[in-house]
C-alpha cells in the first residue's frame, strides 16, 4: 500500500519536469516529454504512463536480476573539463532517471527523515546556499548574536562506499532500498565513443536518487 502514490499522474508530473541529455540509447528528455506526454496520440500517453507506473512499483517491491534491467543501469559517459581537473559524469537513460525522479518525489517525507539535516539538498533545492542565507539572516537581525556556521560541501558521488551505503539504505529508508539496490549491486557500464569502463564506486551524478 505504501507504493499507491506511485501512479498515472505522479508519472505524468515527473514527465513534465524532464530535462537532459540522451543516455546511450540516444533518447533525450525533450523527444521522452513528447512521447509521454503530448495530447497528439490521445488515450495512449496515459495507458503509457500507467504501463511506467506499474513497472515502478515492481522494481520497488520485487527481486529482479541485475542482468534483466542491466540496460538502464548504463549511462553515456561525459567529462566536464573543471580547470583544474576533469570531473566525470554518467549520463543515464531517460527512463531510468524518470523512475527515479518518481520514486524519489513519493518518499521524500521519509528520505528528509532519515537524513536529517546531513544532507541539505534533500528535497530542498540548493541547499547549502539556503543554510548559508539563514544563517546571514539570522545573524544580521539579532544584535546580540553571535556565531560559527560550517557545511561541509564535499562532492561525495564518487567516494561513497558503494557497499557500506546499500546496507545502510536498508535500515535507513527501507522503502526505497529495493530499487537503489537493483541499480548499484552491480558495476555501472560507462560507455564512450570509442569503448568503456565500469564504475564501482560512488554514485552516478545526474541521477536523482544518488542524492538521497
Amino acid at each position: 500500500a505504501v507504493y499507491d502514490s506511485i501512479d498515472e499522474e505522479s508519472v505524468h508530473k515527473a514527465c513534465l519536469q524532464m530535462s537532459g541529455g540522451a543516455g546511450p540509447s540516444g533518447l533525450d528528455a525533450l523527444l521522452f516529454r513528447r512521447i509521454t506526454c503530448s495530447k497528439q496520440y490521445g488515450n495512449e500517453t496515459g495507458n503509457l504512463r500507467g504501463a511506467i507506473a506499474r513497472s515502478i512499483q515492481r522494481l520497488c517491491v520485487q527481486h529482479i536480476q541485475h542482468e534483466h534491467i542491466s540496460a538502464l543501469s548504463n549511462s553515456r559517459l561525459l567529462a566536464l573539463d573543471k580547470d583544474p581537473g576533469v570531473r566525470p559524469i554518467g549520463i543515464g537513460e531517460v527512463f531510468r532517471r524518470l523512475m527515479a525522479k518518481v520514486v524519489s518525489a513519493s518518499f521524500k517525507t521519509e528520505v528528509q527523515e532519515s537524513v536529517g539535516p546531513l544532507q541539505t539538498c534533500t528535497g530542498l533545492k540548493s541547499g547549502c546556499e539556503a543554510a548559508v542565507h539563514a544563517m546571514r539572516e539570522y545573524y544580521e537581525s539579532e544584535d546580540e548574536c553571535e556565531g560559527l556556521l560550517l557545511i561541509d560541501a564535499e562532492n561525495a558521488f564518487n567516494c561513497l562506499n558503494r557497499k557500506t551505503a546499500l546496507f545502510n539504505i536498508q535500515i535507513l529508508c527501507p522503502e526505497m532500498s529495493t530499487f537503489i539496490i537493483k541499480f548499484y549491486r552491480k558495476p555501472v557500464r560507462l560507455i564512450f565513443k570509442g569503448g568503456e569502463i565500469t564504475s564501482r564506486e560512488g554514485t552516478t551524478q545526474g541521477d536523482p536518487v544518488a542524492m538521497d
